[in-house]
């Protein structure tokens, strides 16, 4: 166990979303095989797929807009960005021109009615990550986007 002081806000456990803390002093269970690492609501949080050429970007989204820039040493980078509604209908994520290989990961929504303009839906994340674009909502409801050509930039519009 751990006391940890959360700065106001939801904060949501990184290796078990379901998870999640509001602000103040509380005392958390940390496996020994875990870090404390936390992931405010809202945030986008990108990171290297190890397996692979995709760069994750895990998108937490409240209502309302939120940006990342993403730069890398010696190129312009790019910026990632979403935007919800605020009846959280409606869900549009971007990024502006990339080298990168995207693939966005939305935690914490239901299952869309529609994702983006004619995306596949893929059976399983292995078979995402082989495809051009499209989606796959993995077990713990979390919808993967895939945009492996982002060159022009990305545009998806997600629905429930």
């Amino acid at each position: 166990q751990r006391s940890i002081v959360f700065p106001q806000g939801e904060w949501i456990y990184m290796f078990d979303e379901s998870k999640t803390y509001g602000g103040g002093v509380k005392t958390v269970d940390v496996p020994l095989n875990e870090f404390p690492a936390f992931i405010r609501k809202g945030a986008i949080f990108p990171m290297a797929d190890l397996e692979s050429d995709w760069t994750v970007v895990r998108v937490y989204p409240t209502k309302g807009e939120n940006k990342f820039g993403l730069y890398e040493e010696g190129k312009k980078g790019s910026m990632l960005s979403y935007s919800m509604s605020n009846d959280a209908k409606s869900l549009a994520l971007r990024s502006t021109e990339t080298d990168r290989s995207l693939l966005f990961r939305v935690a914490g929504v239901t299952a869309p009615t529609s994702v983006g303009a004619n995306l596949a839906k893929a059976d399983s994340l292995a078979q995402l990550k082989t495809m051009t674009t499209g989606y796959f909502i993995d077990a713990d409801g979390a919808l993967w986007i895939a945009a492996k050509n982002a060159a022009a930039g990305v545009d998806v519009s997600v629905l429930w």
